[in-house]
């Protein structure tokens, strides 16, 4: 659960099947999969995005009201209506996320040993761009 400056909210979870908030209808009968919704302060659905087959583990709002999405190893982008911008893949694993006013990104997680070497009980900090380019770890 997240909100923004204009108080909208932002709600993701998990759903299996059909999800229905209000009068949208999202999710397929037989999947399941993550979710974001955006409501708007009418308490009306202003957009919602979907990750069939892929979790969401964590969601923060900068100040553009850009969505930022944690989803197994993948960090997602979302624009102010909704709409994909990026997907990367993140080289840690375990992680959790935030981002600061200008959409500058923060995990810290640990590093799969199986791409940089180091043992899994190895915590790194990284900070990333607003397109999701490493400025430090």
């Amino acid at each position: 659960l997240e909100s923004d400056n204009r108080r909208n909210i932002y709600i993701s979870g998990r759903y299996k099947g059909e999800m229905r908030f209000g009068d949208s209808y999202f999710g397929k009968t037989d999947g399941s999969g993550g979710f974001v919704v955006k409501i708007n302060s009418e308490r009306s659905i202003y957009w919602h995005y979907t990750r069939p087959n892929n979790e969401i583990r964590d969601i923060a709002v900068d100040a553009n009201e850009q969505v930022t999405l944690l989803s197994g190893n993948k960090l997602v982008r979302l624009s102010s209506t909704g709409d994909l911008k990026w997907e990367k893949n993140i080289p840690l694993f375990s992680a959790y996320m935030d981002t600061d006013q200008v959409g500058n990104v923060y995990l810290a997680g640990f590093k799969d040993p199986n791409k940089s070497g180091n043992p899994p009980s190895d915590i790194t900090l990284m900070k990333l761009n607003q397109e999701a380019e490493i400025i430090w770890e």
